[in-house]
């Protein structure tokens, strides 16, 4: 990701395919969603003022039409789009795959609000699970938020080894009050130890309007000889 002070250029989509062209053309209709669309890709990757779009998937069936696109930085990071699709919230989805990890964004999440180097992270996705303050979201391993009223939200980071978020969910509903990062953290790590699988945790944040106001980093230091001694 680039460095909050680094001027980021701006990105044009080419194609020598007269369909990839049509679908960029359809996709700049719609200008709040293509400029939410360049402005995350601009964060998460390194590209080129002239970025060449190609085709990676179709997907077609009675109830869906879905085009992925896809293009590469100048680092060989590929980034996945669509560029057309029948579920409209697929527009704003990215796919960043490197050599060590494939991530999925959601940048809907921050669709009312300016995505920058410290917030673009808030925006990975994967599961998503209800609960009565909101909504839990983890990729599995190494994130998980919680996205709350009055557009509070945490992030907690770290690598987990498995999906406990029964658990984390078990917890957060027996909460009588909205949770706070501190509760949220005790819950997860409370989760990991009844699961007794292994866990450790690198940071702490806390967003509102999409903007981080708490930042704790951790270290990779294991979360249960930290979080449970702050209150």
């Amino acid at each position: 990701m680039k460095n909050s002070k680094e001027k980021i250029m701006p990105i044009e989509f080419y194609s020598p395919k007269y369909e990839i062209r049509m679908l960029i053309d359809e996709l700049k209709k719609d200008n709040k969603t293509y400029f939410k669309l360049i402005e995350a890709l601009k964060l998460l990757g390194n590209f080129c003022a002239i970025t060449n779009v190609e085709l990676f998937e179709k997907i077609k069936n009675d109830d869906e039409e879905k085009i992925i696109l896809c293009c590469s930085d100048i680092n060989k990071e590929l980034f996945l789009f669509y560029g057309k699709s029948t579920d409209r919230k697929d527009l704003l989805r990215i796919t960043k795959i490197t050599n060590n990890s494939e991530k999925n964004y959601d940048i809907s999440l921050a669709k009312k609000f300016e995505l920058t180097n410290d917030n673009i992270s808030h925006t990975i996705s994967g599961k998503e699970y209800n609960f009565k303050y909101g909504r839990l979201i983890t990729d599995e391993e190494e994130t998980y938020s919680l996205f709350l009223g009055d557009n509070i939200s945490y992030q907690i980071d770290g690598t987990f080894s498995t999906n406990a978020s029964d658990e984390i969910l078990k917890g957060l509903n027996q909460l009588e009050k909205v949770p706070t990062l501190h509760d949220f953290a005790v819950i997860i790590e409370k989760s990991f130890q009844s699961l007794r699988k292994e866990y450790s945790v690198s940071s702490l944040s806390s967003y509102k309007n999409f903007n981080r106001v708490v930042y704790l980093d951790l270290d990779n230091t294991k979360s249960n000889t930290l979080i449970l001694s702050k209150k």
